[in-house]
């Protein structure tokens, strides 16, 4: 009897335990299932993908249909991420109180565009008015622009179509150059171009500004200044020679040239665009707001030069060569 109740228990162990067994088996082929049916699904997706430094972009099917032309409606923005390392630092100006803190009058409501529009690369170096002309552009037009990056603080402040890269944006803002890499992706492109001494001024004091988003003058007396300038002076340089060979459509624009002459240089952009004309009653409103959140206040010691000689011996030689291309390219598009 004792014998027949301990083969009892045992059989009753060993049929538990090969129910559990079945079950994790069982568990596992459906889990197997679902993967493959993601990766065929992906594999049969419609081309049109975005690549940027972060990896391959998918377009949403609906976008890419919209882009070409086909009667789907708009879909939402396309959420792409980027690497952290890349991460527009907008954020940052945002939290440490370096942009201006006023009440804006929204100059026209801003929408995706009813129509597809060319997609048109908004290029520059940190720190060289991206977000600024993207607010102009979109109060003068009434479009909205998108990123190649997904800054969330962006999408929050201004910029809803934030990581959208498609036709229902009116401009995709990237800092990132690589030749045909990064040009395939666009059929147009606007170049931003600001002197590269207050460039490489504004990303230091992006990356190392205190409470007040300014860097400390004791800040450039560090290797990590001269650093910054060796190495910060040969990106803003390979930027723009790189995207100066871009083989469709370029306008360049200068950062000083915008502050300046805003109105000529917006109607400028306008009609590199395509787009309406603007009307006066709207440039007046963009006029009286175009400073927006996202221009960068005075720094209050601004007089102060941090470049040594040895610096400005380097940048000078990058600010030549880009310049005199810049020039050479004005001239043959007259």
């Amino acid at each position: 009897m004792v014998c027949s109740s301990r083969w009892r228990k045992r059989q009753l162990f060993c049929g538990l335990l090969l129910s559990f067994i079945l079950f994790y088996v069982f568990g596992i082929g459906l889990l197997i299932h679902k993967a493959a049916s993601t990766a065929r699904s992906s594999k049969d997706s419609p081309p049109g993908s975005v690549t940027s430094v972060a990896g391959t972009l998918r377009e949403n099917p609906q976008h890419l249909r919209y882009r070409l032309g086909m009667k789907a409606a708009p879909a939402p923005p396309v959420a792409v991420m980027a690497s952290p390392a890349r991460q527009d630092q907008e954020t940052k100006d945002l939290r440490m109180g370096a942009h201006r803190d006023v009440r804006l009058e929204q100059c026209t409501a801003l929408r995706y565009s009813p129509t597809p529009l060319p997609i048109t690369a908004l290029v520059s170096f940190p720190g060289s008015g991206n977000t600024w002309l993207r607010y102009l552009v979109q109060q003068a037009t009434g479009i909205l622009t998108g990123s190649v990056y997904k800054d969330l603080e962006l999408k929050r402040h201004g910029f809803p179509a934030e990581g959208c890269i498609n036709g229902s944006v009116v401009l995709v803002k990237t800092h990132e150059f690589g030749g045909n890499n990064s040009f395939k992706h666009f059929d147009k492109t606007i170049l931003m171009v600001r002197d590269p001494y207050d460039a490489i001024l504004a990303e230091f004091n992006r990356h190392y500004g205190g409470h007040n988003g300014f860097a400390a003058k004791a800040r450039y007396k560090s290797q990590a200044w001269r650093e910054f300038v060796e190495g910060k002076s040969q990106t803003w340089s390979n930027t723009f020679l790189d995207w100066l060979k871009f083989p469709g459509p370029l306008l360049i624009v200068q950062y000083e040239r915008l502050r300046d002459d805003l109105e000529n240089q917006l109607r400028r952009i306008a009609i590199f665009l395509n787009l309406p004309a603007i009307s006066q009653d709207r440039m007046n409103c963009v006029v009286r707001n175009s400073e927006g959140k996202f221009k960068r206040r005075r720094n209050p010691e601004d007089d102060f030069d941090p470049f040594s000689r040895q610096q400005r011996a380097v940048v000078n030689v990058y600010k030549k060569a880009v310049y005199m291309l810049i020039a050479q390219h004005e001239n043959q598009n007259r």
